[in-house]
């Protein structure tokens, strides 16, 4: 689970622009399972990215991603 506190917000990134947030955001069970859906069009998305933010999501990360998935 994210930190107390904290949620898990999903982020795009497009080549070298800043990371994109999403409004997919979620937590996942103590057994470490969870389900999130990726907003919106991943064409030209490079990398799909999870960091755990303040709770109600963040417009930038405060914390390095927990999960970082490229996409070819």
């Amino acid at each position: 689970p994210p930190p107390a506190g904290r949620i898990y917000e999903v982020w795009l990134q497009r080549g070298q622009r800043k990371l994109l947030p999403t409004s997919a955001l979620f937590s996942v069970t103590s057994r470490g399972t969870g389900d999130v859906d990726v907003p919106g069009d991943l064409d030209g998305v490079s990398e799909v990215l999870v960091s755990p933010e303040p709770a109600g999501g963040s417009l930038v990360p405060t914390l390095p991603p927990v999960i970082i998935a490229r996409l070819t």
